[in-house]
């Protein structure tokens, strides 16, 4: 096996994939992307996962919202690209544990109306 035991109970693997890293700004023109920024829970989702990676249950907790409603919030930023899967760790009891993070440290939301013709 190439893994190894830390103190908190989580299995590393010897050979980790490199970090998730952020960019610095990312800018979104699409409007269903747009429109996820104003739902209050999604804004929350968001804000939460600027700055450090978390897992669901992290989010759960942090919020007082069942895991269901963090998992179908975090789906909908997952579909648009605001928030990306960061790592994946497995327990002391071998359950995949996985972290998701904001995709950029900054948004930046450009729209044009009417649309350009492709």
């Amino acid at each position: 096996m190439t893994a190894e035991k830390k103190a908190t109970g989580i299995i590393q693997d010897k050979n980790p994939s490199p970090p998730f890293i952020p960019a610095a700004e990312l800018i979104i023109n699409d409007l269903e992307a747009i429109s996820l920024i104003k739902h209050d829970k999604k804004k929350l989702l968001l804000e939460l996962l600027l700055n450090e990676d978390k897992t669901i249950m992290d989010l759960s907790k942090e919020t007082g919202w069942n895991p269901g409603t963090v998992k179908r919030h975090l789906s909908d930023l997952v579909a648009n690209k605001l928030v990306t899967p960061s790592k994946i760790e497995v327990n002391e009891y071998r359950i995949k544990l996985k972290y998701y993070r904001a995709t950029a440290r900054q948004f930046r939301f450009e729209f044009i109306w009417p649309p350009r013709e492709k």
